[in-house]
């Protein structure tokens, strides 16, 4: 079994997203597949020696893969490119005398540091032993070395060392996970979907599958082309919000749903609003979201004798006629 190693959670939601894994009960951060394994260490040496070594001691592993970001100490090198590293160094208050060797034709070598390197000063220095720096791997290469199996390590610039606003980096991050999850599966030979149709903004590989189904189906029923169904969505408005990413994907994919079928869309909001006497109270309501069964199911947590008022009180109040209604195509009673 394969051990994939990354430091954070936003470069490693792809892997945990699209591989068939199941999160380990005691170790958290270790997510569990058959003949694979992702573990998310969180950033730092002593982090990431302590997390593999803690799943070294409990699974047997013959490989490790490491795959994160990392700055760049050359300028060379370029930008949102991965290279495959050959050498980890470490650095503390000066050079660790032990470095640790994958088996690669690579001649990109990675120095391991204790702290970020947040000034220019300090990557120059660094530039004297590595082109590229991480926070992570030379714990990586130590806990292989002990373990006597091999590893190897794959970095994306995301910035040259000592110049960028961290925050950007930590907004990229699904980006970046698509990236190397992108390259991993070319790795080790795994059939991508080829998609017809390409999102406007950057999306999960579910998501982009949700996108295809979507705009193919709005193709087909309109006859237009991709560009003019996102001109009448005003993804140009989306794109432009100041909100978050992953905000940006809900309410386009939510708008293509509207544009494809407007009257589901309302009986849905209907819907919401008729049950929402009983998420005011906290209750979760499941009903069938294709419409097709009118039947629904309420999840609500009870800790105390107030829970337990409220929902009987929202029980009694509720208007199962308005709901009949609704599914009956009367949206606007």
């Amino acid at each position: 079994m394969k051990l994939i190693h990354l430091a954070h959670r936003g470069e490693a939601q792809e892997f945990t997203k699209n591989l068939d894994l199941v999160a380990h009960s005691e170790i958290n951060g270790l997510y569990l597949g058959e003949k694979i394994a992702v573990l998310i260490s969180d950033e730092g040496i002593y982090n990431t020696l302590s997390k593999i070594s803690l799943c070294l001691g409990k699974f047997k592993f013959d490989k490790i893969l490491n795959f994160g970001i990392a700055g760049a100490l050359d300028s060379k090198l370029e930008i949102d490119e991965i290279y495959q590293i050959r050498t980890s160094y470490s650095f503390g208050d000066k050079p660790e005398f032990k470095s640790f060797t994958s088996k690669t034709n690579s001649i990109i070598d990675c120095i391991s540091t204790h702290e970020r390197v947040l000034n220019l000063e300090f990557a120059n220095k660094l530039s004297s032993f590595a082109k590229i720096v991480d926070r992570e791997l030379w714990a990586v290469g130590f806990a292989a070395k002990q373990a006597n199996i091999p590893f190897e390590s794959y970095k994306l610039i995301s910035d040259y060392a000592g110049k960028t606003d961290c925050f950007d980096i930590k907004n990229k991050a699904l980006s970046f996970s698509e990236k190397l999850f992108s390259f991993y599966q070319k790795l080790e030979d795994i059939e991508t979907p080829n998609y017809q149709y390409t999102p406007p903004i950057s999306m999960s590989f579910t998501n982009k599958a949700r996108y295809e189904k979507l705009i193919t189906l709005a193709v087909n029923k309109y006859e237009y082309t991709e560009e003019l169904i996102l001109e009448k969505i005003n993804t140009h408005e989306i794109i432009n919000e100041k909100i978050r990413e992953k905000a940006k994907v809900s309410i386009l994919l939510n708008r293509i749903e509207e544009f494809i079928n407007p009257i589901n869309t309302k009986a849905k909001f209907a819907l919401d609003q008729n049950f929402s006497i009983f998420t005011k109270i906290g209750a979760k309501v499941n009903y069938d979201k294709n419409l097709e069964n009118k039947s629904f199911s309420l999840v609500m947590e009870i800790n105390s004798q107030t829970n337990l008022d409220n929902l009987k009180r929202s029980i009694d109040l509720f208007n199962m006629s308005k709901h009949n209604q609704i599914w009956n195509g009367s949206f606007d009673v």
